[in-house]
């Protein structure tokens, strides 16, 4: 597998974890920059300061993505930028978490708002095939989002978005809080393409022997059901030899697997 750690993009051009295999960058983050610190961003990918891979947060909050207010127009002029960049990045994987802008208005109808979005993740697929890249849909805790929580979730949407480059990711800290059993993964597995990691309570990185029962445990199930992707740690932001440290346990107790 490869192990990835989630960073702005500040600390991945000047201080990125050399163990990792990937740095998962934000969309929304390089959406929003200037001219001048993308290609900042781009020098440091060019020169290998660190690796690319995936990024998260794919659209921003102020976009709507249900409810009376959506713009279709709005949000492909907002793909038509970000996606060039994060393609001329070296990015492949688009995580579609995003609960912000997807999360349905009170009041609002439940149908109608995964009508919206499946047409949100066609338009998505669309616009990310032109650049080789592939859509991840990431489910969201009960208590985070409204609308598409269970992994089981994620795969109805993906099924209904209904293009080739349009899958889902298990995100083990919501997937636990959810209290989702490990079986719905072998239900979805032809659908999964991403996951992230991080500790079920505290969202935050192993310390305990508890902490990596549960990471052998998420990376022994991904196993049974044929999985050999990327996990990506989202979970704060620790100093650079933490992480070092974390990425080669990680890759440790894969090999006892």
């Amino acid at each position: 597998m490869k192990f990835g750690i989630c960073l702005n993009a500040e600390r991945a051009m000047n201080d990125a974890p050399a163990s990792a295999d990937y740095i998962e960058l934000s969309a929304s983050e390089i959406y929003a920059m200037d001219e001048e610190r993308f290609e900042a961003l781009c020098d440091a990918v060019a020169n290998k300061k660190f690796k690319t891979y995936s990024a998260n947060n794919l659209i921003c909050p102020d976009i709507r993505l249900t409810g009376p207010d959506v713009s279709f127009d709005v949000l492909s002029s907002y793909c038509d930028k970000t996606f060039a960049r994060l393609s001329k990045l070296g990015i492949t994987i688009l995580v579609f978490g995003s609960g912000k802008s997807r999360n349905v208005p009170d009041g609002f109808s439940h149908d109608e708002a995964w009508e919206q979005l499946v047409r949100v993740g066609q338009l998505l697929a669309q616009k990310a095939e032109a650049y080789g890249q592939a859509v991840v849909i990431e489910p969201l805790a009960y208590n985070k989002v409204n609308i598409i929580h269970t992994f089981a979730d994620g795969v109805r949407y993906a099924s209904d978005v209904d293009r080739q480059n349009f899958k889902t990711l298990v995100d083990f800290y919501h997937f636990e809080s959810n209290g989702e059993p490990y079986s719905s993964l072998g239900e979805g597995r032809t659908w999964l393409a991403h996951t992230h990691f991080a500790t079920a309570k505290s969202r935050t990185m192993p310390n305990s022997d508890a902490d990596w029962q549960f990471f052998k445990e998420n990376l022994y199930q991904l196993k049974a059901i044929g999985y050999d992707g990327s996990m990506s740690f989202e979970g704060g932001i620790f100093p650079t030899d933490e992480f070092d440290a974390m990425i080669a346990k990680m890759k440790e107790i894969e090999q006892t697997i």
